[in-house]
Order: structure tokens, then sequence, then C-alpha cells
């Protein structure tokens, strides 16, 4: 370990010709193994990552919605969005369990809304249950 850590001793290649060829053939082996996973399954990056937020926000608030502690309107706003994001998701990102908790009570949301465009919550909500069968 010539002037320098353990770290950066170690890599430091410039002494090990055969170690800069097993690094470079090591990324080249990832790249193809990456490629060739997605080529089987026919998933690019872009598909694995394309409904994840709203996946991710839907199951949150589908796992927040089990509490017992909400909040009458907190349980009405999580149900709006829930609605909400199940009208907007593909069908195949939908969950098979049931998250049909009934229509949002507008009157109990007192004014707040879960919903991002100019439709009611009867109607995100009746969207949401026809996408569900």
């Amino acid at each position: 370990m010539r002037g320098g850590s353990f770290w950066t001793a170690s890599l430091d290649f410039s002494h090990h010709p055969a170690m800069k060829l097993v690094a470079i053939l090591g990324v080249i082996a990832l790249i193809g193994i990456f490629f060739t996973a997605g080529t089987w399954t026919g998933m690019s990056l872009r598909d694995a990552t394309a409904g994840a937020p709203n996946r991710n926000e839907f199951r949150v608030h589908l796992n927040n919605l089990q509490r017992k502690d909400l909040t009458p309107q907190l349980r009405e706003y999580l149900k709006s969005r829930i609605y909400y994001l199940a009208s907007i998701m593909p069908k195949k990102d939908l969950p098979k369990e049931n998250f049909d908790y009934g229509p949002v009570d507008e009157v109990v949301l007192a004014g707040a809304s879960g919903i991002k465009d100019a439709s009611t919550p009867k109607e995100v909500y009746d969207r949401a249950m026809e996408k569900r069968k």
C-alpha cells in the first residue's frame, strides 16, 4: 500500500492489467445479464417504472385505510384517492383483492378532494368499479 489507504490501494488497477480486464468483463457480463432478463420477460425499464408511482401510492392508501383510528374525513379522502388512482391506472396494475369501500361521502369529505380532474367522486367511483370487473 504505497501512499494511500487500503481502499484506494485496492482499487488501483494500474499495477494489475489483468484486473482491468476482469473489471471490464464483469461490467459487460452484468449488462448482458440485465439485457437478457429484460428480453426474456419482455419488460423494459420504462415498463417496469411507468405505473410504479401510482401503484405505490395506491398500496399505501389501501394499507392506511385498514387502520381503525382514522377520522371520518381522512377515511373518505383515502377512498377518494384510491378510486381516483384506480380509475387512471391500467387494469393490469390493479390489485386482485377487493378495494370497494363504498362511494365517497362528499358531506363527510367536506370539500377536501383526492381527485385531480373535473370528475365528481361518484364518476370516479363508477370508473374505478368498472375497471375492477
